[in-house]
């Protein structure tokens, strides 16, 4: 089968471009596999049978051999904002990785200076909301109210079919979309552990500055409040009196609207905190390896299911998690 794939690749800083990354030599022994990204630039290596492409080439490749089918990796950042055009233009098959897109889109519509086609795709997707709520968002006022309003109308109206990793949202977005066909797939991740030896938990951790004393709890992922950081290094500052080998590796890349940094520092407990920056996916099993205890704090959720999440369950250790039923 002759397949386009829109979707982000590493070195792209996106949980959806590695997965892709993961994806890709899977579906190319079976499938003719053309990748569309923003743009061509220098990528990570992908199987040589799987030809990357600029966006901007799809229209004429697809005129000349059409394809069989097209699949778009959407999810909620500026990674995917140049698929928008495409998906809605040459409709096709959306991996939908978050239930949520109003913060990307937002962001994109609006720096564009695109007032009238945000408030035309907030009506549409929340027909039964006041006007006066996209106002709100084009004045840049909503914050975190916007996860009231995931923003789902274009996506989900224009699609052949959608599939999602976890039967929650399946059941969500079929109850506000009855007319879509949604389906639910596995989230496959490798499992970080066939990367790893009997001596890379202890050289990764003298690596780190920890002793096989310290108990360290680790948050993989952007260091931003929804990743509930300002609350962990809260409890930190807390458990250190009672449990002074405490040690907190945060993995990840710094937010540009929160410093967790200076947090820490303010807190006291910079020096219990240890900031790897970016981590390269092929990296990160190590850092696995080197936490006792793993935190999954993420709210508010967007539906999105977490591949960090499931590394960490394969890892075979605690895993601290935000009770999410309602």
């Amino acid at each position: 089968m002759r397949v386009a794939i829109f979707s982000p690749l590493p070195p792209q800083r996106s949980g959806i471009a590695h997965y892709t990354a993961e994806l890709l030599p899977l579906l190319s022994g079976e499938h003719e596999i053309d990748l569309y990204t923003d743009c061509v630039q220098p990528h990570s290596p992908v199987v040589p049978s799987v030809n990357v492409f600029d966006a901007h080439d799809f229209v004429w490749r697809r005129k000349r051999t059409p394809y069989e089918r097209v699949i778009y990796q959407l999810g909620n950042a500026t990674c995917h904002d140049y698929m928008w055009p495409y998906l809605a233009h040459y409709p096709g098959h959306i991996v939908l990785h978050d239930g949520h897109v109003h913060h990307s889109r937002a962001r994109s519509l609006l720096s564009q200076k695109r007032c009238d086609t945000y408030r035309a795709e907030f009506a549409l997707s929340h027909s039964d909301c006041p006007t006066d709520v996209a106002e709100l968002g084009v004045q840049g006022l909503l914050g975190n109210l916007t996860y009231f309003w995931p923003m789902l109308g274009v996506p989900m109206t224009v699609s052949h079919s959608v599939s999602v990793h976890n039967s929650r949202l399946a059941e969500e977005l079929q109850l506000h979309y009855p007319n879509s066909h949604i389906t639910t797939i596995r989230m496959g991740v490798t499992d970080p552990t066939s990367a790893l030896d009997n001596s890379t938990r202890n050289s990764t951790r003298d690596g780190l500055g920890f002793s096989s004393k310290h108990v360290v709890f680790a948050a993989y992922g952007g260091l931003t409040p929804e990743k509930r950081i300002p609350q962990i290094l809260r409890a930190v500052e807390r458990l250190k009196q009672t449990t002074p080998l405490i040690r907190l590796l945060l993995v990840g890349n710094p937010a540009t609207h929160y410093d967790a940094r200076a947090d820490a520092r303010a807190l006291g407990i910079e020096h219990l905190v240890t900031f790897t920056g970016y981590i390269a996916d092929a990296d990160l099993p190590q850092y696995l390896a080197a936490a006792d205890v793993y935190l999954c704090l993420r709210w508010p959720s967007t539906g999105e299911t977490s591949a960090s999440m499931i590394r960490c369950f394969a890892m075979g250790k605690p895993v601290i998690t935000t009770d999410l039923v309602l």
